[in-house]
């Protein structure tokens, strides 16, 4: 009797312990989960599942690499919570991220010796440093802040995995079958890479199969549980078999096995701070005693190792054969990321553990050091994570969409050069949005075209510009924007920036008219000038301060030369007190790339001298060969030569330095 209570104390003390260690877990991803904005992929799964469940159901089967099961899910529950990042996180990231934490736990005591054996304490702390490292690993808590699918793959890997092979130690009741059948099932519904841990799962019944290591009704119920949940998941294979053999992801890359086992490591212990100077040390330390935990060490003298022999194999199938299968089928197409992956993590936690356990049974000071640095390093990574702008999950899309939406007015138009499905999903609808290019693969003369189509009846545009290497490579937007719209604001948010520009319909309705013929075909045709709040026609500026101009020339042809434009401002001494040089476009489109009749907007930004005396200035522009220092001749209506400069028609007006008196 005083036994039982013994026992019955420490199970007691055994779920407390995962219980706290669970809530550590859970605490861990809710803090700061809506901080970040959502990634491309989160966005893009809200734009996906909000579509009539028969157009998802459709994608998924004719176009699009998913299981239809995640998307569903998702669209049921944006019906009956909000679209914002933390209802979409914490129900798709956090909720199954934290249930991994116990079922880590859980993984270590039925591999290693079931709770209910005579000596518990054997296996009892590898589960809870297993449900520690699962707690707090950077990798799942990354992916539990997310409201992609990759922490649900984990999740019903784990779950599936953990009822295999607790269905191996007890043969468990009917409904326990059926519950590992279901689960299964619905792993394959979630995400296809599912197949590999199951396979892995399917490798050691196999094995056990053979070898006649079960008995004959285990055997019979464990391939009939294979069967019900391949049958129940066949139907959705045979109608997206096409679209399952022949989907290539772009982004990915073949990988040898070498670099596949150093990518794993590396996400798998340190993610995000594994490039920093000290990882590589970390790094080695969890993959050396990710090794010892492989080594069938028995813990203590005379214990049988036949138990301890079985989780080690089971273990090393469970890890291994998944990758090494991956490997294979990559050498035919890609299939191998990290992240794709991480249904293994909970087992490599329990390799972990196990190792810590082996080496503090031979030397507990080493196991307590190297334990503290790597759990010290896992506990940095996240506060890097939670912290650093450096390893920010996502840019800053939520922020520079709200400024946007809060400077816009009625006749704007959002562009993005990219497909990236935040700009849609941080949009709301509230402007009206394009997608140029519309397709990856066009020409300049395409873009340029679409443009001058798209913008022709707005009178602002805002640009994302997101230069990608399979859209627009070339980043032919934004310059085509630079060079015929009028820029007029520039704002750099934590990796995006946006860009205000006016359009021709705009700036030449805006631009005060000055029409001038310059030799070799150069013709200005006015200007707009403007000082630190845009729209001020006579800005009044102090010394240090900048003018800002943009200058509207139009081409009749290519140039012979490629000239450079000067601004010189001249004060009421004739004096010169500020000076800019440049070719067009701030230096990026040269006169003899002009062609005939285009419309080129050249913006400048001249400083004032910080000695300039109050007074009032006027602007002298024209163009010279950077070669010999020969200004373009300006023509009058003959043809003939009047000068080698313009005198703009606009006063600055200069007052004293702030905060003193003219």
């Amino acid at each position: 009797m005083g036994e039982t209570g013994i026992f019955s104390g420490r199970r007691q003390r055994d779920v407390w312990v995962i219980v706290a260690i669970t809530l550590l877990g859970f605490a861990l991803r809710l803090y700061r989960l809506d901080h970040f904005s959502l990634r491309g992929d989160e966005a893009f799964d809200v734009l996906y599942a909000a579509q009539p469940l028969t157009e998802i159901i459709l994608q998924d089967r004719l176009s699009q690499p998913y299981p239809p099961l995640y998307h569903a899910s998702l669209h049921y529950w944006l019906l009956i919570a909000s679209r914002g990042e933390f209802a979409l996180r914490w129900m798709m990231g956090v909720v199954p991220g934290t249930l991994v934490v116990p079922l880590t736990y859980a993984l270590a005591r039925r591999l290693f010796g079931q709770a209910e054996t005579a000596r518990p304490e054997r296996n009892r702390h590898l589960g809870w440093l297993a449900g520690l490292l699962a707690a707090v690993n950077p990798y799942l808590l990354w992916w539990s802040q997310d409201a992609h699918f990759y922490s649900l793959l984990a999740t019903f890997a784990a779950a599936s995995t953990l009822l295999a092979v607790r269905l191996w130690d007890t043969q468990g009741r009917r409904r326990v079958w059926w519950v590992y059948t279901l689960t299964t099932a619905l792993g394959f519904y979630t995400h296809y890479y599912t197949f590999f841990s199951w396979g892995a799962v399917n490798l050691v019944g196999l094995w056990c199969t053979l070898t006649r290591r079960w008995p004959r009704p285990l055997i019979v119920r464990w391939w009939l549980a294979q069967v019900v949940a391949v049958a129940l998941f066949a139907p959705w294979f045979a109608v997206s078999f096409n679209m399952i053999s022949t989907f290539i992801q772009p982004w990915m890359r073949y990988a040898g096995p070498f670099e596949i086992l150093r990518r794993n490591l590396i996400a798998y212990s340190l993610h995000l701070t594994g490039k920093e100077n000290w990882a590589p040390m970390i790094v080695l330390l969890a993959g050396g005693v990710f090794v010892v935990g492989l080594l069938p060490w028995t813990w203590r003298p005379g214990r049988p190792a036949g138990r301890e022999t079985s989780g080690l194999v089971t273990l090393l199938v469970l890890i291994f054969a998944p990758l090494m299968v991956l490997y294979l089928g990559s050498l035919q197409r890609p299939l191998y990321d990290e992240k794709l992956t991480i249904f293994v993590l909970p087992l490599f936690l329990v390799g972990l553990a196990r190792g810590f356990v082996v080496i503090w049974r031979k030397a507990w000071p080493l196991a307590a050091l190297s334990a503290s640095l790597l759990v010290g390093s896992m506990l940095l990574s996240d506060y890097h994570y939670f912290f650093n702008p450096a390893y920010a999950k996502s840019p800053a899309w939520r922020e520079m969409m709200g400024y946007v939406h809060q400077k816009a007015r009625s006749g704007d138009l959002l562009i993005y050069n990219f497909p990236e499905p935040p700009v849609l999903y941080y949009n709301d609808e509230q402007l009206p949005i394009e997608l140029i290019p519309n397709s990856a693969g066009l020409s300049a003369g395409e873009i340029s075209a679409q443009l001058e189509q798209t913008i022709a009846s707005y009178t602002r545009v805002w640009l994302v510009p997101l230069v990608r290497p399979w859209w627009d490579t070339r980043g032919d937007v934004p310059t085509w924007l630079d060079r015929h719209g009028d820029r007029v604001d520039q704002v750099f948010f934590r990796g995006a920036n946006v860009n205000l520009y006016l359009t021709p319909l705009a700036w030449q309705r805006e631009m005060t008219p000055q029409p001038v013929t310059f030799a070799d075909g150069v013709r200005l045709r006015g200007f707009r000038l403007f000082g630190e709040e845009p729209g001020a026609d006579e800005p009044v500026l102090s010394p240090g301060d900048t003018v800002r101009l943009s200058l509207y020339w139009q081409a009749s042809s290519p140039t012979h030369v490629p000239y450079t434009v000067f601004t010189h401002l001249v004060g009421p001494d004739g004096q010169l007190y500020g000076q800019w040089d440049n070719p067009p476009v701030r230096g990026t489109y040269p006169t003899t790339d002009w062609s005939p009749g285009e419309n080129v907007v050249d913006p400048y930004e001249i400083p004032v001298s910080p000695a300039a005396p109050p007074g009032e200035y006027h602007l002298l522009i024209g163009l010279y060969d950077p070669t010999t220092g020969m200004r373009l001749p300006v023509l009058d209506e003959r043809g003939e030569s009047t000068g080698d400069h313009v005198r703009l028609a606009a006063i600055i007006r200069v007052a004293g330095r702030r905060g003193t008196q003219d």
